[in-house]
């Protein structure tokens, strides 16, 4: 097994894990604001990064990190607000969209290329996604709020993964990780500082959080930390389209993940 196939087939499992974990916290304990913003500011632990890898020269590529970070941050709206109205089994399958979204960026913009049969493992994988999520065969072809949602969190990472390919092949793999990772963070402290009303419902829900859920919020953070390094090895390493393509996996992981912890 090649070292990219390795970091695709591994990442799924961390993401599916903590998909679980969001499900649970944005129903139980945080709105979708104070998730978002909480995701980015742990984006910070890459200041940790600084003593040991420092920063390129490159204005331009420096600017090209920190919009790969803010896209991948933005998609946490959307995918936060879908997951607070509808099951996780049925949201996370939409993350399938985001594949056929990278393989035409990477086909525009990074002239990628790839063989027939790829193509319509592609078409299998958006066909999948659609029959999973919708709740009827009606549903199929009714365009819903998750759906949309979704729609929107994926394009938003699609557009990071095609630009982080890029990344990797100007600068070294902590270097991309430090800037897109403070990219995240500073548009989340940007936002807190400016919409005061929003900081305020954060600090709120925040302070009262129980031991669980804070317990629960620390496992989250490691598990995607892993999965975020993992896939980023795979994007890295081999096709973004197809490291996308093959992360999905993690709705297949999340179904079972479900269906088991359903009695809970």
């Amino acid at each position: 097994m090649s070292a990219w196939l390795f970091y695709a087939l591994l990442a799924p499992l961390f993401f599916s894990v903590g998909n679980i974990l969001d499900k649970l916290l944005r129903s139980r304990h945080l709105g979708t604001f104070a998730f978002t913003i909480f995701v980015g500011l742990m984006s910070f632990w890459a200041l940790a990064l600084i003593p040991f890898v420092g920063f390129p020269a490159s204005f331009t590529v420096i600017i090209a990190c920190l919009l790969a970070g803010v896209l991948f941050f933005s998609s946490g709206f959307p995918y936060f607000k879908a997951l607070s109205i509808e099951e996780a089994s049925r949201v996370i399958p939409l993350w399938a969209l985001e594949a056929p979204l990278t393989l035409a960026m990477a086909f525009f913009f990074l002239n990628e290329r790839l063989m027939l049969t790829d193509y319509a493992g592609f078409v299998l994988v958006v066909a999948g996604a659609f029959l999973v999520s919708a709740r009827s065969l009606e549903g199929l072809f009714k365009p819903s709020k998750p759906l949309l949602l979704m729609l929107l969190a994926s394009s938003l990472t699609a557009s990071s993964i095609v630009l982080s390919k890029w990344l990797y092949s100007q600068l070294p793999f902590w270097q991309v990780q430090l800037l897109t990772n403070l990219g995240g963070g500073l548009v989340a402290l940007l936002l807190l500082l400016v919409f005061s009303n929003q900081r305020k419902v954060f600090l709120k829900e925040m302070s009262v959080l129980d031991k669980a859920a804070v317990f629960q919020l620390g496992i989250r953070q490691l598990v995607f930390f892993s999965a975020s390094l993992v896939f980023g090895l795979a994007i890295m390493t081999g096709s973004p389209s197809l490291s996308s393509a093959l992360v999905k996996l993690a709705a297949l992981f999340v179904f079972i993940f479900a269906v088991l912890l359903s009695r809970f």
